[in-house]
């Protein structure tokens, strides 16, 4: 078993990760069966399969469903989910992760494998009793449906209308959040005369489902399935992300557009100052670097991880570096400490003690006085009897202790 697809091998089954790589993920509806035994450990928590033991140890928010085949969610704190259950309505419990703590391992781990970032996904569990079940509706997430207990079937079709729809769910006639407006111009979805397909749902099947899939569903018995739902940002995101990080480096787009909202001179001065700055913006535009799109939604570690010497990095305002000087009689073979010292409001913590050899020293010196931004490969030329991968590792090293901030952005080169 390759263990980097641990989790998608025990969902799937390693017979059929080509087929679902080849044919379905992203955009695919894919369906695999087996013995629930096959699950990874997480799945098969008996507190979790047994839904009495699952409602007294989940203590987030509690959706249920108005009526037995209802697609409008009704969310609810601080009760116990059993109560809507027994009076025969399908619940949702929206984030099992922090009651559970190995399935929030195996999402993260998830997310690791299909290459998406830390954090967009989550995972809930539906139950419903028998014959409860939801209405016809679609996502604006990916979802692997994880059945546990019990039998269930969905009905799927593809909203032809509508490819990779962004914002929330949507139920045919309902009132559409502002931001599918745009994503609707030739007409708002309709599932009354699609051709659905029907996946029947029973222990240790797999469903996954891309967003954008119409689909329904009805129980056939008590039915407990996690669902895993996966929200990766949009190609839009990242691109708007990375251009609001460039554009706040300029002083002329961090001045607001004063007057647009009034009227006469006030509002034509306001226009016309717009015009010219959306003038600079194809530009402007076409300097966003690739490398850095993923940037803004990845973590603090992963950043650090994919630095190089292209990376740019800046001193932390907030926190101090103790250097003792060397003896007098030190050689490059002797080491120093360099400790790292976090202010944060009244109070100081020494958060970091590195040992590092003696000859670092100028170098840690240079770093400490610096204020502005400055790449690697800076280093490399300010300081070159340290060859180019000692001097990564210690910007590595810094930034993962705090001195330094690896930027996720790219530098705005400024007339």
């Amino acid at each position: 078993m390759d263990a980097k697809l641990e989790i998608l091998t025990a969902l799937l089954g390693a017979e059929t990760l080509d087929e679902f790589f080849g044919d379905c993920w992203p955009d695919g509806i894919f369906v695999a069966r087996g013995d629930k035994q096959r699950l990874p450990a997480a799945l098969l928590d008996e507190e979790l399969n047994q839904f009495d033991a699952l409602s007294r140890r989940y203590k987030g928010v509690v959706s249920f469903f108005g009526d037995a085949k209802s697609a409008h969610m009704v969310p609810v704190e601080g009760i116990e989910a059993a109560a809507p259950y027994r009076c025969g309505l399908s619940v949702y419990l929206t984030d099992v992760g922090p009651y559970f703590p190995e399935m929030e391992r195996l999402v993260r781990k998830l997310e690791r494998e299909l290459g998406l970032n830390e954090g967009c996904a989550r995972a809930g569990v539906f139950a419903s009793p028998t014959s409860g079940g939801i209405s016809c509706h679609y996502d604006s997430v990916d979802v692997f449906s994880i059945q546990l207990r019990g039998t269930k079937k969905f009905d799927l079709a593809p909203v032809k209308e509508l490819r990779h729809p962004w914002g929330f769910q949507y139920i045919t006639g309902s009132r559409p959040i502002d931001d599918l407006y745009p994503q609707a111009t030739e007409g708002f979805p309709d599932w009354e005369n699609v051709e659905f397909q029907t996946v029947e749902m029973t222990p240790g099947t797999v469903l996954y489902m891309p967003r954008g899939t119409w689909h329904r569903t009805e129980a056939a018995g008590d039915s407990i399935a996690v669902s895993i739902g996966m929200e990766p940002p949009s190609a839009a995101e990242c691109v708007l992300e990375q251009l609001r990080l460039l554009l706040l480096q300029d002083p002329a787009w961090r001045k607001p557009l004063y007057g647009a909202w009034g009227t006469g001179s006030m509002r034509n001065a306001a226009l016309d100052r717009a015009t010219e700055l959306l003038a600079e913006l194809p530009g402007l535009a076409s300097t966003l670097d690739t490398e850095y799109l993923a940037a803004p939604k990845s973590s603090e570690h992963r950043r650090v991880s994919l630095m190089s010497a292209r990376s740019r990095v800046q001193r932390t305002p907030n926190t101090s570096l103790i250097l003792a000087d060397p003896p007098a009689d030190s050689t490059e073979e002797d080491s120093l400490v360099a400790k790292i010292e976090v202010n944060d409001r009244s109070t100081r913590q020494i958060m970091s003690e590195i040992e590092m050899p003696s000859r670092c020293a100028p170098i840690l010196r240079w770093i400490d006085e610096q204020r502005s931004a400055f790449q690697v490969s800076d280093l490399v030329a300010k300081f070159p009897e340290l060859a180019e991968d000692q001097h990564l590792q210690l910007a590595q090293t810094l930034t993962g202790a705090g001195l330094l901030k690896v930027l996720w952005f790219p530098k705005l080169e400024m007339k």
